[in-house]
């Protein structure tokens, strides 16, 4: 089964990519995201989540603030698992992915959403929701 998608800016339809980035989505599994990001080196964005309420929480996280550092880690509680979310930065994002495993260790699921703006973020929720 796959876990994690990738979209283009080519593909069509309402889940296709008004904002010119490759998309990776779907739920978490360090493999398979992994590998998506391999098979692209163009701007990416991230929904990664294990729930539709962990995608709610990220959600308003990000909306409550990105600062520098641009990717933020937020540790699992209350069953939800570790975030990273923020503002694009493949640099940093290998930063809290490092962090995450060291404090939590490789079997804790790791969930992302990395959005450049609120439209950016609004339209990875709806296409988390909707996969192929």
């Amino acid at each position: 089964m796959v876990d994690i998608h990738i979209r283009g800016p080519q593909d069509p339809g309402p889940a296709g990519n008004p904002f010119g980035s490759v998309i990776i989505y779907g739920l978490p599994d360090d493999a398979e995201f992994d590998a998506a990001r391999a098979k692209t080196a163009a701007p990416r964005l991230y929904a990664v989540a294990d729930t539709a309420a962990t995608l709610v929480l990220m959600g308003a996280l990000w909306q409550a603030g990105t600062t520098t550092p641009h990717l933020k880690l937020r540790g699992p509680q209350h069953g939800a698992p570790a975030i990273i979310y923020g503002i694009p930065d493949e640099h940093e994002l290998a930063q809290r992915r490092a962090e995450a495993r060291q404090l939590y260790g490789a079997r804790t699921p790791l969930a992302y959403l990395i959005a450049r703006t609120a439209a950016d973020l609004i339209w990875l929720q709806v296409l988390w929701q909707t996969p192929p």
